[in-house]
């Protein structure tokens, strides 16, 4: 097979999660969710998350965690994957602002990313923040494995 160069850029999400908390402090602390208990619109109203809340208490701050594929050009096979995160605890309309959003990654190249790399430095970077203090719970589509 052909050589497939690809490149795999990580960025720290603790600044960017710094900044994001800092801009949107007051969004944060109003402790978004649904009015209406009896319908499920949003990830903040399932039974798992008032679970996780509850125990955790309002420091909460979960990641909806994202990534998908776009060619670079329309006559290139290089295309670019980004690894994008967004706070659960915003309401809907701030949530997917593009200033709200969080870059840990982005794969470039001719080939699809590895899982396990194009993760990993974000994964580790997420045990460090829980490690040292800071809860942070994941949500995934799918289930990760990592080797150590």
């Amino acid at each position: 097979p052909a050589f497939k160069p690809c490149q795999l850029t990580t960025l720290s999400v603790f600044p960017q999660l710094q900044r994001l908390a800092f801009e949107n402090w007051q969004q944060l602390s109003q402790n978004y969710h649904n009015s209406d208990s009896s319908k499920i619109s949003d990830i903040t109203d399932g039974q798992r998350y008032k679970e996780i809340k509850s125990s955790v208490g309002d420091s909460l701050i979960s990641l909806i965690v994202n990534a998908d594929g776009a060619p670079i050009f329309k006559s290139s096979n290089t295309s670019a994957w980004p690894l994008m995160c967004a706070v659960a605890e915003l309401p809907p309309t701030a949530r997917f602002n593009v200033d709200n959003m969080i870059l840990a990654a982005v794969w470039c190249g001719r080939c699809k990313p590895t899982i396990s790399l194009f993760v990993k430095a974000f994964v580790d970077e997420l045990l460090q923040l829980c490690s040292t203090g800071m809860s942070t719970w994941i949500s995934y589509c799918t289930t990760l494995s990592i080797p150590s």
